[in-house]
C-alpha cells in the first residue's frame, strides 16, 4: 500500500470489556484511549509478518510464495468448509484446529468466530524469519468444551494477532513449553467459576514470551496472566487487565527477566501485581486505579533485591490495605515505600487514580521512556506523543504518559457543513469544518470528501470549494473532513455533513385547510425550491403569534371567534427567493338541535318577571348556562319569539347582550295580535340575549329550538354531536291541499299529522332539519307545535294562526330515530304544508355557521322600487360583513311590508322556481320570516312575490360556509 492510499480505520471500544480490530494493514487508524479523541498512526508490523498481514487484512485470496505453499490460511465454519483443506478464502477450513495441524513457518491463519468443542493445540513451530502467526478470530466453548481454549505447546515463534478468546469457565489461553510466543492487539475475557480460572497461563518451562497492547477482563478468583516458576523472558506492556471480583492481576513466581511497563491495573480485593519466588525484573510506567481494596505491588523477600519498581501510580482508596508489601514490609503509602526501600522514587499517588488520562492528568508526559518493555505505542497503538499544556516531568525524551493510554493530541473536527445546503446543479459550495486545536498545532492538512465521486480536494485550512455539476440522490451527497497531523496521524470528522443537489426550478409554495372542527382549523403549509428553504411562516390573520417552521408545516389553530379569516404563508428560500401564498379560510359553530323547551313567557313569569315588556324596554333572557344549555361555547341561540297581547302596532329587536341595538326588526306585531317568528341570534359573552321592545306593552314568549356551539364537543340532549348545515333546493314534502305526504284532507282540532323526512332530501346521518310550516286557511284562531316524531308533545308553539288567515314560519328540529316530525293542531281545522330547507349533519362537507351583526340588504321601499307580481328581486350577500365568496347559504330575516293583496315570498338560490313558499303576506300586512337561503354562484339569493306588489326587506343575521 503507498502512502497515499486510503487507510483502512480500525477502532477499539473505549470499554475495555469490548475489543473490536478491523484487519491489520501497513496504514491503519485506530481510535484513542477512552476520553480522547480518534488518532490515527502508522502501525509497524512485527518481524517479518507485514507482507502476511498486509494482504491476510485485506481479505485476498489465497497467494503462494513461487518456491512454497500459501501464505495465507483461513478457517470459516461455514457450508464448503473443508477440513482437509486447502484453506483458501473459497474453500477454507472449518474449524482451527485443522489449520494449526497443517500452519507452515511463515504462514498466516485467519481465523473466524468459533465455538470450540474441545481445546485447539498449536504445537507446529515457525522461525524468527518466518514466525507463524494466528489473526482476527473470535473463541469461545462449545457447550462440550473443557479446559483452556487455545493451548500453545512445546512450540516456537507464534505470533497471536488481534484475537478475541474468552468464556466462562475456561482458561483463554496456556502456554507449555513453548518459546517466542507473541500476544499483541487482542482481549481476553474470562467468568466467575467455583475454582480460580486465570486468563493466561504460562508454565515454567516457557520463555520469550510477550503480551502487548492487549486487554484483560475478568469477573473470575483467578488472575489475569499467572507466570509459573522457571519461567523465563516474559513482558506484559501496554496492556489493561480489569477484574472486578477477588481475582488479581499478573502473578508470577521465580520468573526471571519479567517486565512490567506501561500497564494499567484495575482489581478489587486481589493483588494488582504478585512478584514471588526468586524473580527478576521491573515494574514500571504502571496505573493501578480504583475502585479496588487489595494491595498494589507485592513482591517477595528473594525478589526484592532483584526487581525494580518505579513511575508507577498508586491508588489509595482504601487504607485498610498497604499500598505495597516489599519484602516482609508493608507500606500504606508512596512516601513510605520510598523512603524504606529506595525504590518508587517518582512513584505517585491519588485517591482514585483512573487509567485514561485527560488533559491535565498527571499521567501525561511524567513516565519513564527508557523503561524496560516500554513500547513505542500504546494499548490502541496511538503514538507517544507530547502534549503541549503538561511539561515533561518523566525520563528519556519526557513524552510517555503512564498507564496504558497514552493522552493524544485533542484536537478535534466538527462535522462539516456548508454555505448552502441545497441548491440546484451547478452548484458551488464552500465547506467549513470548526476545529478545536488546544495544542495549537501547525502544519495540519484538511482532506475535504465532497462524496459525488470527484477528486477530495486538500488544504492548509480547515475550509474548501467545489462546484457539484449533477443532481445528487436524496438525502444529499455525503460530505466528509480528515485532517492530517504533521506526525502522519489523522482526525475524521465524527459524522458527515449533506449537500443536496437538485434539478433547476422554481420556488414555489402552498397553503391548504386539510380540515377544521368548529374554531379549530388544520392547516398545511409546504414550500419547495432547488435551494434550501430558509425561512417559512403563517400568519394566521387573527393577530396571534404567526407559526414558523420549515418546508412541510402541519399547523392546527384556533380561532378566537366564527369568522372567515385570511391566513398568510411568506417563504423564502437560501437564494433570497421570496413568496407569498394567501388563503381564506372559515372557522364557525355547529348546530346542536334540542327538543323545542320554553325558556320565557312574560305571562306566567318564566324566564322573566310575570309581566308585560314595556315601550323602548329591554329584556334581558339567559341563555347560555340556563336550561340545560353549556355555560361557555354558545355562539348563538335558535328560538322561536313570540309577541303577544300588544297594547299597540309593535316590533321586537333580538340581539347579543352588550352589543349596540342593530337597526332592523325580527318580530312584528299588530295590536292584539298574536305573532311568532324564528330568529337566530348571536348570545353576549355573559350568555344573554336582549329583546328590545319598541312601542306599547306586549307579552314575550321564546321557545329554543337548538344553539351554535364553538366548544371542542358539545352532545345534545337527543345525544347527537352539533351538525354541519347543508342546504337543500326547497323541497315540499307535506300538503294537506294535494295529498302531499298526508291525505288529502284538513288537520282537525287536536290532530297530529306525521309527516316522514325523505333520504333523498335529508340524509341519514342527520341530526336536524329546518323545516317552512305553513297553515292555510285555518277555521278558527288556534297554534301549530312542530316536535320529533318519536318525542314527547312539548309545551311550546311554532305557528300562531287567526281564522282564514294563512300564516308561515321556519323550525328548526332534530331528527331522531324515526325520522319524522309531528305538527300538533290545537284548534279547528287547517290545511297544513312543509318545505325542507336544508339540514345538519356530521358530514365534513357541511358548512359551519358564523352569526354577523345583523346588516341590512335590501329594502325595496326606499326609492320605490317595489316587488311586482311575478317579479324576482336579485340581492348580493357575499362581500357583505365578511361574508366570503363560496358561501354555502345566509340566514336572513326577511321582512314582506305594503302588499296590495294576499301573496307570499319564496327565497331561494340558483335554478328555476321552487314549489315551496317562506312567507304568506295579507293585503296591507307587515310580517317577518328567518329564511335560510342557499347562495348562488355569483354570490345572490333570489326572492320571488307571487301576487300583487309588495315591499321587501332583507337584514342578514348569518352564514353558513364550508372552511375551505
Amino acid at each position: 500500500m503507498t502512502p497515499s492510499a486510503p487507510y483502512r480505520y480500525c477502532q477499539r471500544s473505549q470499554d475495555l470489556h469490548a475489543n473490536h480490530w478491523c484487519e491489520v494493514v501497513a496504514h491503519c487508524t485506530r481510535s484513542s484511549a477512552p476520553g480522547g479523541t480518534n488518532m490515527p498512526r502508522p502501525r509497524a508490523l512485527i518481524g517479518t509478518i507485514a507482507i502476511a498481514l498486509l494482504f491476510g487484512g485485506l481479505g485476498a485470496t489465497t497467494t503462494a510464495h513461487a518456491d512454497g505453499p500459501a501464505t495465507d490460511l483461513y478457517v470459516r465454519s461455514v457450508s464448503g468448509c473443508s477440513n482437509t483443506g486447502p484453506g483458501s478464502s473459497a474453500v477454507p477450513f472449518c474449524t482451527l484446529q485443522a489449520a494449526a495441524d497443517v500452519v507452515q513457518p511463515g504462514q498466516t491463519v485467519h481465523g473466524g468466530d468459533l465455538g470450540l468443542t474441545k481445546p485447539v493445540v498449536v504445537n507446529r513451530s515457525g522461525t524468527a524469519e518466518q514466525p507463524i502467526t494466528f489473526t482476527g478470530g473470535s473463541l469461545s466453548a462449545g457447550a462440550a468444551s473443557d479446559g483452556p481454549l487455545l493451548i500453545i505447546s512445546d512450540a516456537q515463534y507464534i505470533t497471536l494477532d488481534n484475537l478475541t478468546i474468552g468464556d466462562s469457565g475456561h482458561t483463554p489461553l496456556n502456554v507449555q513449553g513453548s518459546q517466542h510466543i507473541t500476544v499483541t492487539r487482542s482481549t481476553f475475557s474470562w467468568g466467575a467459576t467455583a475454582s480460580p480460572v486465570d486468563a493466561v497461563d504460562i508454565d515454567g518451562a516457557s520463555s520469550h514470551v510477550s503480551l502487548t497492547d492487549t486487554a484483560f477482563d475478568s469477573s473470575s478468583t483467578g488472575d489475569a496472566v499467572k507466570v509459573a516458576s522457571g519461567a523465563s523472558f516474559v513482558t506484559i506492556a501496554s496492556c489493561a487487565v480489569t477484574n472486578s471480583t477477588t481475582g488479581g492481576g499478573v502473578t508470577a513466581d521465580g520468573t526471571t527477566g519479567l517486565i512490567l511497563a506501561g500497564d494499567s491495573v484495575q482489581t478489587r480485593g486481589g493483588v494488582g501485581i504478585t512478584v514471588s519466588g526468586t524473580s527478576t525484573g521491573s515494574i514500571e510506567n504502571t496505573v493501578f486505579s480504583s475502585p479496588d481494596n487489595g494491595t498494589r505491588i507485592s513482591v517477595s523477600s528473594d525478589s526484592a533485591a532483584s526487581v525494580t519498581a518505579d513511575y508507577n501510580v498508586i491508588s489509595l482508596s482504601d487504607a485498610s490495605h498497604p499500598a505495597y508489601v516489599w519484602g516482609s514490609t508493608a507500606y500504606t503509602s508512596v512516601a513510605a515505600f520510598a523512603a524504606g526501600t529506595g525504590q518508587g522514587r517518582h512513584d505517585a499517588s491519588g485517591a482514585s487514580a483512573t487509567p485514561v488520562p485527560s488533559e491535565g492528568s498527571g499521567l501525561i508526559d511524567s513516565g519513564d521512556a527508557d523503561a524496560p518493555g516500554e513500547t513505542p505505542t500504546d494499548i490502541h497503538g496511538n503514538p507517544r506523543v507530547d502534549d503541549s499544556l503538561v511539561p515533561n516531568t518523566g525520563t528519556g525524551t519526557g513524552t510517555v504518559d503512564r498507564g496504558a493510554y497514552e493522552f493524544q493530541n485533542p484536537l478535534h473536527l466538527a462535522i462539516p457543513g456548508a454555505d448552502s445546503r441545497q441548491g440546484p446543479a451547478p452548484l458551488p459550495v464552500t465547506a467549513t469544518t470548526y476545529v478545536t486545536n488546544p495544542w495549537s498545532t501547525t502544519g495540519i492538512a484538511y482532506t475535504f470528501d465532497f462524496g459525488d465521486g470527484s477528486t477530495p480536494v486538500t488544504s492548509s485550512k480547515p475550509t474548501a470549494t467545489h462546484t457539484y455539476t449533477q443532481v445528487g440522490p436524496q438525502g444529499g451527497y455525503p460530505l466528509t473532513v480528515t485532517a492530517t497531523l504533521p506526525d502522519g496521524t489523522e482526525r475524521t470528522a465524527p459524522g458527515s455533513g449533506h449537500v443536496q443537489v437538485n434539478a433547476p426550478g422554481p420556488l414555489s409554495a402552498s397553503l391548504k385547510l386539510t380540515g377544521s372542527t368548529r374554531l379549530t382549523a388544520d392547516l398545511k403549509a409546504q414550500a419547495a425550491s432547488p435551494w434550501g428553504i430558509l425561512d417559512m411562516m403563517v400568519v394566521f390573520g387573527d393577530g396571534s403569534q404567526p407559526a414558523e417552521g420549515d418546508s412541510d408545516m402541519s399547523l392546527v389553530h384556533t380561532y378566537p371567534a366564527p369568522g372567515t379569516y385570511t391566513a398568510t404563508l411568506y417563504v423564502t428560500d437560501e437564494a433570497q427567493q421570496k413568496l407569498t401564498i394567501t388563503h381564506r379560510l372559515t372557522v364557525g359553530s355547529t348546530l346542536v338541535p334540542v327538543t323545542p323547551l320554553r325558556v320565557l313567557d312574560t305571562r306566567v313569569g318564566t324566564g322573566a318577571p310575570k309581566a308585560k315588556v314595556g315601550p323602548g324596554s329591554v329584556l334581558r333572557l339567559k341563555i347560555a348556562g340556563a336550561n340545560g344549555i353549556p355555560t361557555t361555547g354558545v355562539a348563538a341561540v335558535t328560538m322561536n319569539v313570540t309577541g303577544t297581547n300588544p297594547t299597540s302596532a309593535d316590533w321586537v329587536v333580538a340581539y347579543p347582550d352588550g352589543s349596540p341595538r342593530p337597526q332592523s326588526s325580527d318580530l312584528n306585531v299588530k295590536s292584539g295580535e298574536t305573532d311568532p317568528n324564528l330568529v337566530t341570534v348571536p348570545v353576549g359573552a355573559d350568555g344573554y340575549v336582549d329583546l328590545y321592545n319598541a312601542a306599547g306593552r306586549i307579552d314575550l314568549i321564546a321557545d329554543v329550538q337548538g344553539y351554535y356551539s364553538t366548544s371542542p364537543s358539545t352532545q345534545s340532549d337527543q345525544g347527537t354531536d352539533g351538525g354541519l348545515f347543508t342546504p337543500v333546493v326547497p323541497t315540499r314534502i307535506l300538503d294537506t291541499r294535494n295529498g302531499t305526504g298526508a291525505p288529502e284532507q284538513p288537520a282537525g282540532p287536536g290532530s297530529t299529522t306525521v309527516v316522514a323526512l325523505p333520504a333523498g332530501t335529508v340524509p341519514l346521518d342527520a341530526t336536524a332539519a329546518i323545516v317552512n310550516v305553513t297553515a292555510a286557511s285555518p277555521t278558527t284562531d288556534g297554534f301549530i307545535t312542530a316536535y320529533p316524531g318519536a318525542g314527547a308533545l312539548p309545551n311550546v308553539s311554532d305557528l300562531n294562526l287567526k281564522a282564514g288567515q294563512t300564516t308561515s314560519n321556519a323550525v328548526v328540529l332534530p331528527v331522531d330515530s324515526s325520522r319524522s316530525i309531528r305538527l300538533f293542531n290545537r284548534l279547528g281545522r287547517t290545511a297544513l304544508i312543509a318545505d325542507v330547507q336544508g339540514y345538519f349533519s356530521s358530514s365534513p362537507a357541511g358548512a359551519a355557521y358564523v352569526p354577523t351583526a345583523p346588516t341590512r340588504l335590501v329594502d325595496t321601499r326606499v326609492g320605490s322600487r317595489h316587488l311586482g307580481a311575478g317579479a324576482d328581486l336579485r340581492i348580493k350577500v357575499t362581500g357583505v360583513q365578511g361574508v366570503p365568496a363560496g358561501t354555502g347559504a345566509v340566514t336572513v330575516n326577511l321582512t314582506g311590508t305594503g302588499s296590495t293583496r294576499a301573496t307570499y315570498l319564496t327565497a331561494f338560490g340558483s335554478g328555476s322556481l321552487p314549489i315551496a313558499s317562506n312567507l304568506d303576506l295579507t293585503p296591507g300586512q307587515t310580517r317577518p320570516a328567518l329564511v335560510t337561503v342557499p347562495v348562488d354562484s355569483n354570490g345572490y339569493i333570489t326572492v320571488h312575490n307571487a301576487y300583487g306588489t309588495v315591499d321587501v326587506i332583507a337584514d342578514l343575521e348569518g352564514y353558513y360556509a364550508v372552511g375551505r
